[in-house]
This record gives C-alpha cells, sequence and structure tokens, in this order.
C-alpha cells in the first residue's frame, strides 16, 4: 500500500512537472527554465512549440535564438534573430546578440552607409512606429501652422516649431518608406544547412559552382523552381541554392 501510494505521489508530481503543450504561457517558462538548466536543444524545441500555436513576439524569437546558439545551430539562431529584429528593431541585446552570430559566420553587421544617412530611422523603428511618429508629426505640423494664422502673437515660435515638425515628417516618412520596400516587404531568406551550401549558376545538382553560403547567410529571394530558389546575397551576386537549404524570414 505504501508502494502504491509512493508511486501515485511521484506520478502525480510528474504529471504537475510536465508542461501542458496546449498552453502557450506554460510552455514559454518551461523553456526558459529548460534554457537555465542549459538543456537548449529541449528549450528550442518548446519555443517552436509555442509559434506552431499561433503565438509570436519578438521576445520569444529572441529567445528562440539564444537557444538555437547556445545548441551550437548558428543557420537558425541567426534567423530567429532576424525575425526579432522585425519587431524590437530598437533592443540593444539582440543588436548584440546578432551581431556576434553574424561576425562568426563572416556576414557584414553595417546597414549601408547611405541608407544609416538618409533614413536614420529605418533601422530602429517598426514600420508601424514610423508611421505612427509621421502622423503624429504631421497633426502636430497642421496644428502649429493653424495656430500661427489664428493667433498672430505666436506666428513666431509657432513657424519655428512649425519647421522642426516638418523636419521630423520627412525623415519618419523617408526612413518608413525605406524600411517598407528594403526590408519589410522584399522576401528575404536564411541559410540553416548545418554547413556552407552551393550557390550555383543554374538550378541543378551539376550546375557550376557560383559562391558559398554559410549557415546564417541572410539572401533575398527572388524566384523558386522544383526545390530550388534563386537568391541574391547583399553584394547582388546572383545564383541558385537548394530550397531545402533556407528558411524564410
Amino acid at each position: 500500500t505504501l508502494a502504491l501510494i509512493t508511486t501515485l505521489v511521484l506520478a502525480s508530481l510528474a504529471v504537475a512537472a510536465a508542461p501542458k503543450t496546449d498552453n502557450p504561457n506554460t510552455l514559454f517558462f518551461h523553456a526558459n527554465a529548460l534554457y537555465g538548466d542549459e538543456h537548449y536543444a529541449e528549450a528550442a524545441t518548446d519555443y517552436e512549440k509555442i509559434l506552431a500555436s499561433g503565438r509570436e513576439s519578438g521576445n520569444l524569437y529572441f529567445n528562440l535564438g539564444n537557444a538555437y546558439f547556445k545548441a551550437g545551430d548558428r543557420g537558425r539562431a541567426i534567423l530567429n534573430y532576424e525575425r526579432a529584429l522585425r519587431l524590437l528593431p530598437s533592443d540593444p541585446d539582440l543588436h548584440a546578440n546578432l551581431s556576434y552570430a553574424r561576425s562568426l559566420s563572416g556576414e557584414s553587421d553595417d546597414e549601408p552607409i547611405y541608407a544609416r544617412l538618409l533614413f536614420p530611422l529605418a533601422g530602429r523603428m517598426t514600420s508601424d512606429g514610423l508611421l505612427l511618429g509621421a502622423s503624429l508629426a504631421y497633426t502636430a505640423l497642421m496644428l502649429l501652422l493653424i495656430l500661427g494664422r489664428l493667433v498672430p502673437v505666436t506666428q513666431r515660435i509657432a513657424a519655428r516649431s512649425a519647421i522642426v515638425a516638418g523636419c521630423l515628417l520627412a525623415v519618419l516618412l523617408t526612413s518608413g518608406a525605406y524600411r517598407l520596400f528594403a526590408i519589410d516587404l522584399p522576401p528575404y531568406a536564411v541559410v540553416v544547412a548545418d554547413k556552407e551550401t552551393t550557390v550555383r549558376f543554374e538550378p541543378s545538382d551539376n550546375g557550376t559552382a557560383h559562391y558559398s553560403a554559410k549557415p546564417g547567410t541572410v539572401l533575398r529571394l527572388l524566384a523558386e523552381r522544383e526545390g530550388w530558389a534563386q537568391v541574391s546575397r547583399s553584394d547582388g551576386q546572383r545564383g541558385w541554392i537548394e530550397a531545402k537549404a533556407l528558411a524564410r524570414l
């Protein structure tokens, strides 16, 4: 009888300790505990289950990227860091981890100089944030112009403030347009194969090798054909790579 009671108690404890797969919050905390105990692959599995349930967030992708990085899967680590970056573009820890992972893959971490000069907010705010900021700047500009017209005594200060609001509006709009058309809308993929993958001139196993893409390399998707993807890397070099070596951002 004592043995039976002990068995039932242990079974109850095991059930209580096991994550409920239909509860994303429970899975998240369980995955964090696994990560803390250095069970990185298992933690990644739990994070992936949460994503499969339809939940996503920048923090979830960030944690998943950390788990894959610790587990030695650099390609999927960068994939999920990049996904997190779409949602948390100003997070300093994310930038630091992604920069380090990219450096290990031989990838450049720098935005184009022209982008940083002409569109300074594109890499630090989401498209929604830029659109909201532009709407607020436009509203402020209109109110200042109306104020200067209706209250002559405030005309000088209203005019100066309107210039500031107009400049801010221009920066927000141009940064938003650049982010939308250069970052958010174009299809990108990351090499998640566990070794360097050959990019060929033709979509064939016998195609002439063009260059190699390391795990974690971000490529722009141009076309797909029968298990192959036409891609372009940051320097504009195009080629064909096996689709199974990629995962879409």
